[in-house]
């Protein structure tokens, strides 16, 4: 029934934190009412042929680049001020992290490092880089996130 449910009705990857999100998530039609999950720059993830992710953007050139220096697309913190972040909350993370208020999208902030003169410099250089980007984006992410649910303001006990 699952991939029944990737293959004809829903190929949305979706988020989900407990088991009956889990159970939503396998049963045809309930799946769409999780919430999606978003790549790194802040589209869609989907499935594609043999249930392998995919998505709609992954031609951007910062995905091969990760890949040719060996580094891991950059996860979301699975707490912030001691509080674990639920589906909704890492939903919200993702998407202000390519797409933060008042800035730059995420997508356009790597083009902008990969083309400037810095990176030309040797493959830590480069790495260095992406990271500060990742961290710089993470940090608008979390304070956004935030911001949108006052509970993440004070510190977990």
């Amino acid at each position: 029934m699952t991939q029944v449910n990737r293959t004809l009705l829903d190929k949305g990857v979706h988020e989900f934190d407990n088991f009956m999100s889990k159970v939503k998530n396998r049963v045809p039609g309930l799946s769409q009412s999780l919430p999606p999950k978003y790549g790194l720059l802040g589209e869609k993830q989907y499935y594609g042929t043999a249930a392998a992710l995919s998505s709609v953007s992954s031609d951007h050139p910062i995905y091969p680049e990760l890949r040719r220096l060996g580094q891991d697309i950059p996860n979301i913190p699975k707490l912030v001020n001691g509080h674990e972040l639920t589906m909704f909350d890492r939903t919200m993370f993702r998407y202000y992290r390519a797409n933060p208020p008042g800035m730059a999208s995420l997508a356009d902030a790597y083009e902008t490092a990969m083309t400037s003169h810095y990176y030309m410099a040797d493959n830590a250089t480069k790495i260095e880089l992406l990271r500060n980007v990742a961290n710089f984006y993470n940090v608008a992410a979390r304070n956004q996130t935030m911001t949108e649910n006052p509970k993440l303001q004070i510190p977990a006990k």
